[in-house]
C-alpha cells in the first residue's frame, strides 16, 4: 500500500503544466471535434423555438456544407494517389494483369451504363412535357442577392469536385416553397359576443391557426464556364 501511494504521489508531482500542454497539443483536434458537436446540440436545441425561415436555415447550415465541400473535394486526390502507391508496390507481371483486368472491367461497365440510359431514355422521353409546353415569358427573374453571391464566391472556392470544377461552378438559384406555419393570434371576446354591460369582464383568448406561406429559397444550382 505504501509503495501503491508513493507510486500516486510521483505521478501527481509529475504531472505538470508542460505534460497538461503535450496532452492538449496530441488530442486538440479530437477535443475540438467533440466540442463543436456539443456546440451544435446547444445550438439546435436553442434555435428550435424560433421557427427559422428556410432562407436563414440555409444561411446557418453554411459552414457545415463548406466542411461537406472541403471533404468531397479531399476524396479524388485520395482516391488516386492510394492506387498509385498500391500499385508502384506491387509486382510488375501483377500490377499488369491488375490493370488489363481494370481496364476490361471499367469498359464493361462503361458500356453497360451507356445501353441502360438509352434505353430509359427512349422509354422514359425526360423533359418532353416541359419541352412541349408553351413557355411563359411574363415572369421576372430575381436577381441574385448580394449575400448569395459572395457565399457562392466562397463555394467556389472549394469544389467538391475537382474535375467539374474545371468547366462548372456552384451558382444559386431560387424557388418559391409554399409552406405552413403556425401562427398565434390574440382574439377579443367581443369580437364573439356583443357585450356592453360594463360590469363583464373581458379578456383576451390565444388561437393557433395555420398560415400558408409563400417564401423564396435559395437552392444549389450549376452553370457552365
Amino acid at each position: 500500500m505504501e509503495r501503491r501511494a508513493s507510486g500516486v504521489r510521483d505521478r501527481i508531482s509529475a504531472f505538470s503544466r508542460d505534460a497538461l500542454k503535450m496532452f492538449l497539443r496530441r488530442n486538440l483536434f479530437v477535443l475540438f471535434t467533440v466540442a463543436a458537436v456539443a456546440l451544435g446540440v446547444i445550438l439546435g436545441f436553442a434555435l428550435r423555438p424560433r421557427n427559422l425561415t428556410l432562407r436563414e436555415i440555409k444561411y446557418f447550415a453554411f459552414p457545415g456544407e463548406l466542411l461537406m465541400r472541403m471533404l468531397q473535394m479531399l476524396v479524388l486526390p485520395l482516391i488516386v494517389s492510394s492506387l498509385v502507391t498500391g500499385i508502384s508496390s506491387l509486382d510488375s507481371k501483377a500490377s499488369g494483369k491488375m490493370g488489363v483486368r481494370a481496364v476490361v472491367y471499367y469498359m464493361v461497365t462503361t458500356l453497360i451504363a451507356v445501353f441502360i440510359g438509352i434505353v430509359m431514355v427512349i422509354i422514359i422521353r425526360p423533359g418532353k412535357g416541359s419541352r412541349d409546353s408553351p413557355i411563359d415569358k411574363s415572369g421576372n427573374i430575381e436577381p441574385v442577392q448580394a449575400a448569395d453571391a459572395f457565399l457562392d464566391l466562397i463555394r467556389n472556392m472549394f469544389p467538391p469536385n475537382l474535375v467539374e470544377a474545371c468547366f462548372k461552378q456552384y451558382k444559386t438559384m431560387y424557388k418559391k416553397i409554399v409552406r405552413t406555419r403556425n401562427v398565434t393570434v390574440a382574439l377579443n371576446i367581443t369580437d364573439s359576443f356583443n357585450v356592453t354591460e360594463p360590469s363583464v369582464n373581458l379578456s383576451q383568448v390565444f388561437q393557433t391557426i395555420q398560415e400558408t406561406v409563400e417564401e423564396t429559397v435559395p437552392v444549389s444550382s450549376s452553370s457552365g464556364g
